[in-house]
Formats: C-alpha cells, structure tokens, sequence
C-alpha cells in the first residue's frame, strides 16, 4: 500500500541520497579541506567542517548536528503544513533543541523556570507533535516525542535502556505547567500516557550510531510512518544528514 511505498522511497534515500545530497556530503569529509571553514550558515547556527566531521561512521554526533536536523525537520513540517489545503489538513509539529530537556531536567531536578520561555511564540497545546531530543550525559540519545492531542508521551531509544520514565514524567509535568502558564488553567496530568517504547524501537548493534537513529526517528515520526528502518541504513543516514545539513534543506520526492 502507499504506507509501504512511502517508506520503501525513505529508506532508499536514506541508503541511497540523491547526487547533489551526496556532492554536498562529499564536502564534509574532504579530508584536504579545512576543518575550520563554515560549510553552513542557517537557523543562527554556523557549522564548520570540524563541527559537522561526527558524521563519519563510527562517531557519536553532538548536539549541533542534532538541532540543525531538528531545524531542517521543523522547516519541512512547517512547508508541509502551509502548503496543505485551508492548512486545517495538518497540525503542525515543534522540535525543541536537544537543550531544551538538559534544561528541564538539569543537575538538581525538575526546572520549569529553565524552559518556561521555550514555546512563547507559539500555543503548545495547538500542535500535533512535540520532537524532544534527549542528551544522556553525552554518551547517549534517545527521543522524546509528545502527542499534544492523543495526552500521550513516548520516549523511543534505540538502545533501550529502560532510562525513559524520568523524561515522560517531566515532560508530562511540563504539559501541566505550560496549561497553568499559558491558559491559567489546571490540565489533569494522570490523564495522560506515558510510553517507553523499549525495544519496539529499532535497536543499534554498535555505541556510536544512536543520534543518527534518533534523527531517523524524528523524521519518520514526523510523517506518522512506522519505524521500519535498521542497522543497515545507518551509514548512508549519516551521509544524508551531513549533504542535507551543508544544502541547508530537506525534501523528499512529493513534498510541496
């Protein structure tokens, strides 16, 4: 069916990126270049080759790498979104810097002050999804994605290590927050569902490949399309990434 047709064409430009992603990535890894020249400047964020090297295979990817992709996402959905008719066919999504949770969740415990400013500009309890990149201790990702409208959270680790309660519980504490900041109302929290997806998750067969699943995870969860990549996809994923980042856009075949 068209699901099945959808993420066959995903996982073919995930293995396969198109020749100009594959120019692009090729820029990166030029080993003769310097590693201090700017190959993106996008979304305030200026990334140098040395920044965006993490993509080679066999390394762990840093939060930079991580929020330009949630960016390229967010611009994407946002096109998605304004281009569908009367724009009443979609919600549209908001993807939080990897910062965001380190900030909710810091050193001494659950922070709403931290982040209280994070969704001003926009009314959280409108939007469909909500991506939440999770940074464990900078050794591990993991995501976090909220269903404003399903009251449901899901935490999608790609090494299931059972770490996901602490996330879902603030980040539903967060919801109930945001309700009391934004609506001056009072949200009932154990309405909601927490999800730790464990191992229905696709799991990664080394320690270096988790961001670049996490990035797979948002961009699938994005179109609603289950998570029916591997291991397997991983090296050309990191390729993508990297040619996407230095155009500065994501597209896939269809998109408006």
């Amino acid at each position: 069916g068209a699901e099945a047709q959808a993420i066959a064409r995903r996982l073919e430009a995930f293995s396969h990126p198109e020749p100009e992603v594959e120019s692009a990535a090729a820029r990166v890894f030029d080993a003769a270049a310097h590693p201090e020249e700017v190959l993106v400047d996008k979304f305030n964020m200026a990334l140098t080759r040395a920044k965006l090297m993490c993509l080679q295979p066999a390394t762990w990817l840093n939060d930079e790498v991580i929020n330009f992709y949630m960016k390229l996402l967010q611009e994407r959905s946002d096109r998605i979104v304004a281009a569908a008719t009367n724009g009443g066919d979609r919600r549209s999504c908001h993807y939080f810097a990897s910062f965001f949770l380190t900030r909710l969740l810091d050193d001494n415990g659950y922070q709403y002050a931290n982040v209280k400013r994070w969704a001003k500009k926009f009314d959280i309890f409108e939007k469909e999804k909500v991506f939440c990149p999770v940074n464990l201790g900078n050794m591990h990702w993991a995501l976090a994605v909220i269903y404003v409208q399903e009251r449901q959270v899901c935490y999608y680790d790609s090494m299931a290590s059972g770490a996901g309660e602490r996330y879902l519980k603030a980040l539903v504490r967060y919801m109930g927050d945001e309700m009391k900041a934004r609506k001056n109302a009072t949200m009932d929290t154990a309405a909601w569902h927490m999800v730790d997806t464990g191992r229905d998750t696709p799991q990664q067969k080394n320690g270096c490949d988790c961001g670049v699943f996490v990035c797979a995870a948002a961009d699938f969860i994005t179109d609603d399309l289950p998570l029916e990549y591997g291991q397997e996809h991983m090296a050309g994923l990191r390729r993508k990434l990297a040619g996407n980042i230095v155009r500065g856009e994501l597209r896939y075949p269809g998109d408006p």
